[in-house]
């Protein structure tokens, strides 16, 4: 895939009008770059945008389509969204070293007199759409290239829809530098990009992940549940035939080669069907999901010669002893690995009881012994699980029970995690935790500055007891009003999905009380993650909590283990629990960025 050098989007208005990408270009430089945009800074608009150089009149979703950037109120006439790639060394022709993309698009129905309709105010809603592409191919930075390219002439007046067009057609006879092509279908424009290696396929996976913010996960639950869907309907099915189909008839050799990856992909996805068994190394392979019990059913019967497991702590102990009834040869060999976990785990038993008339081999390593780790990955681990079991069995490979306090760090020395008030705040996020009979309702606010540097546990409302659906909907609106004065950037808020009635409340009274905040259900992750995650940034000297926040304090400095071979959070009502619960659901979301950034 050619590489994104830099965007330029000229002339977009959106919020109804209020906002507008004059003539703003991004640069990228070639390489991973990340644009830090407030809430409503326009991050959507920009990926709609960037996708319309690939495919052209697509939409992130049904509410989201191009041609609502022509509804009354935004006043669009001619909007131009334009891609610069440095192109890979196999498709440059002619030295051509850079290819422009672009997409000029005006309001659907046009009459003949153009200046005159693309100046009018048309305030109808049934916006539809026309629109171009084109291609510009240079060798060198100049006069065309997608910084200079005149879509506003010296007088200030922008091009028109034919203005442009017209441009393009002249251009190439002008410019002996520069190779133009002008689109005005877009199966034609997108067979020829794939011959520059932009695949509407591949762009059609960015899409999907970028249909809402923080839609990543969404998709991969909703399409790709396994890794197995992945391979058969993601990498080969969406890669290989929708890329390697537009292709096929560029040329005798490519034509074959398209033909030679169809075949191939028939032919693994074919293994990989069929309840679970893949043919590698000319031997039939058996594939299952170690921590579901239900799934020592599928083995019975079975003689296995060889087994591997991973992770074998998290297997389901069924599995475990259905798998080794099955290795049933003199030559049988049952090789894995994991974590070590809890002493009294049913696999430390096993290890330490060993097999009646066989033989079990033990080897310990620490991560130090680990030569495959890049350099400093280790000490970067290291400090994230400092001070917690996760230390003991991570790091140093020992088989430790989770017991005590479960933030030693905090409830040794809280003073050093607790401050008066939080500076240079940039994101801001909200969570809920709703209580009941011995729980407590509870809201709390997580603040971050700039790559998240600092995380601050801004502010919290904790209400122990039952409350009435408009008490909580009248405290939550309260709430949110106040932090708001304080943290306008206060935008998404994260509820514990198990109650949607309660949620359905608070949506309404964000909407009756005209709250510009956003309202989404919790992941609610493994707690056992959470917790991972904030002993790593209480470690690492990253969070902070404001000392108004008595109850996080406390919470944070009460939590415990429950103690047993599972790791679970004390919740008997003794210890506050559901500030813990508000403050991981207010930081779920970013937790992986978080700690990405950290290592």
């Amino acid at each position: 895939m050619p590489q994104i050098n830099r965007i330029r989007v000229n002339n977009v208005k959106y919020n109804f009008g209020t906002q507008v990408y004059d003539d703003f270009i991004m640069r990228f430089n070639c390489k991973n770059t990340i644009y830090d945009l407030a809430n409503g800074g326009g991050k959507s608009l920009l990926m709609l945008l960037l996708l319309q150089n690939v495919i052209p009149n697509c939409t992130l979703d049904e509410k989201q389509p191009i041609e609502k950037l022509f509804r009354a109120g935004c006043d669009n006439t001619v909007i131009h969204s334009l891609v610069e790639w440095k192109l890979d060394s196999c498709y440059r022709k002619d030295n051509f070293k850079y290819m422009t993309t672009g997409f000029c698009a005006r309001k659907g129905h046009v009459k003949e007199d153009e200046n005159a309709q693309e100046n009018a105010q048309d305030t109808s809603d049934n916006a539809s759409i026309e629109y171009f592409n084109y291609c510009i191919f240079y060798r060198k930075f100049g006069d065309n290239d997608i910084k200079n390219l005149p879509l506003v002439n010296d007088n200030g007046e922008r091009v028109t829809y034919n203005g442009l067009k017209a441009y393009l057609r002249e251009l190439e006879k002008k410019d002996f530098n520069v190779s133009v092509k002008i689109f005005d279908r877009k199966g034609d424009y997108q067979n020829f990009i794939s011959k520059y290696g932009l695949f509407e396929s591949q762009w059609e996976i960015i899409r999907g992940i970028n249909k809402t913010e923080g839609h990543v996960r969404t998709y991969f639950e909703t399409n790709y549940k396994t890794s197995r869907k992945v391979v058969e309907d993601l990498l080969i099915e969406e890669i290989i035939q929708k890329s390697f189909n537009n292709r096929l008839a560029v040329t005798d050799d490519e034509g074959k080669m398209a033909q030679t990856l169809l075949d191939i992909k028939d032919k693994l996805v074919g293994r990989v069907k069929g309840g679970g068994y893949v043919r590698l190394f000319g031997r039939d392979c058996f594939v299952i999901g170690a921590g579901r019990s239900g799934n020592a059913d599928k083995l019975q019967g079975s003689s296995l010669s060889y087994c591997y497991g991973d992770e074998i702590t998290t297997w389901s102990e069924g599995v475990f002893r259905m798998i080794g009834s099955r290795l049933d040869r003199e030559t049988s060999v049952f090789d894995g690995s994991c974590n070590p976990a809890s002493p009294s785990h049913w696999f430390k038993k096993f290890l330490d009881k060993g097999v009646p008339g066989g033989s079990v081999r033990v080897s310990g390593f620490t991560i130090d012994d680990n030569p495959a780790l890049p350099k400093g990955f280790a000490q970067a681990l290291k400090r994230e699980y400092a001070g917690t079991v996760y230390y003991d069995r991570f790091i140093l490979g020992l088989w430790k029970n989770a017991e005590g306090v479960i933030y030693r760090q905090f409830a040794d020395c809280p003073e050093k995690f607790i401050c008066k008030m939080a500076k240079n705040i940039i994101m801001a996020d909200m969570g809920v935790d709703f209580g009941g009979n011995g729980s407590a309702t509870a809201f709390n606010v997580t603040g971050y500055t700039a790559g998240y540097r600092q995380i601050y546990t801004l502010e919290e409302y904790y209400r122990k007891g039952i409350m009435s659906p408009t008490e909580l909907e009248r405290d939550f609106a309260d709430f949110v009003k106040r932090v708001r004065k304080k943290y306008p950037m206060l935008r998404d808020i994260y509820c514990d999905s198990a109650e949607q009635v309660l949620i359905r409340g608070l949506q309404n009274a964000a909407i009756r009380e005209r709250l510009p905040v956003e309202i989404h259900n919790a992941r609610k992750g493994e707690i056992s993650q959470r917790i991972r995650f904030y002993n790593a940034v209480l470690s690492d000297g990253r969070y902070k909590i404001l000392a108004q926040c008595k109850n996080t304090i406390a919470a944070f400095s009460q939590a415990v283990w429950e103690g047993g071979s599972l790791d679970r959070r004390l919740d008997d009502g003794s210890v506050n629990i559901d500030s813990l619960d508000a403050q991981e659901y207010s930081t779920e979301r970013r937790m992986k960025d978080i700690l990405d950034v950290m290592r």
